[in-house]
């Protein structure tokens, strides 16, 4: 609801041709316009909100980030400073989804994604990047210092629980690989690739843990 407010002005006429209902009637066209543009601003936002958020976890989709990192990387570069590139990944997720049906799924998903909105810092972007895989830059961020907060959000992870719908407990792991700017890549593609090739690693032997492209092992 909104308000209007007209003030009428010292020693107008009152005869004049905008008194009375000719000026209600053209103050109710003015406002049944505003209101118009203003309902429209208002789900211009909410389209675009949608169309860089993904509905379920509430973090960013792979759309925003791909632009996000051009301006990122471009920055990184200006500055000198570094960037961390975290790429996650649930473990064993279609197993899972079959054991457990996708409702299950659904909030493994969600929960990660409160997780990592609660433990990052203000212009760290999150990114579900697709089916049960996120994406995680860190602007001003070392390469030692992503690989910390890489498992520390592993932790996190681990310790979230949830119950089937027979009241049974359910745990999940997850995975993941590490690179950083500059010292593995000098753009997105470099990088995520690299991530990529840690994630791979750390799956292939013994899941649940965090690889960085210099093999180390969390």
């Amino acid at each position: 609801m909104g308000m209007l407010r007209l003030i009428k002005n010292a020693g107008e006429n009152d005869d004049s041709a905008m008194a009375g209902t000719g000026l209600l009637g053209l103050v109710s066209v003015v406002a049944e316009n505003l209101a118009l543009s203003l309902d429209n601003l208002r789900m211009r936002n909410i389209f675009e909100a949608a169309s860089m958020r993904d509905h379920l976890t509430r973090l960013y989709n792979r759309r925003y980030m791909e632009d996000f990192m051009l301006q990122a990387m471009s920055r990184t570069k200006r500055t000198g400073k570094g960037l961390g590139l975290i790429l996650l990944d649930v473990d064993q997720f279609k197993e899972f989804n079959d054991q457990w049906r996708h409702f299950a799924g659904d909030e493994v998903l969600k929960g990660i994604g409160k997780i990592l909105l609660e433990s990052l810092r203000d212009g760290d972007v999150p990114c579900r990047s697709g089916g049960e895989e996120f994406l995680l830059v860190l602007p001003d961020c070392s390469y030692e210092d992503a690989l910390k907060k890489a498992d520390d959000l592993r932790r996190e992870i681990l310790k979230l629980e949830l119950k089937s719908d027979s009241g049974q407990r359910l745990k999940v792991t997850v995975s993941g690989g590490v690179a950083a700017f500059p010292g593995h890549g000098d753009n997105y593609r470099e990088l995520y690739e690299k991530a990529d090739q840690s994630l791979y690693r750390a799956k292939k032997t013994g899941r649940n843990r965090i690889l960085g492209c210099d093999e180390k092992n969390l």
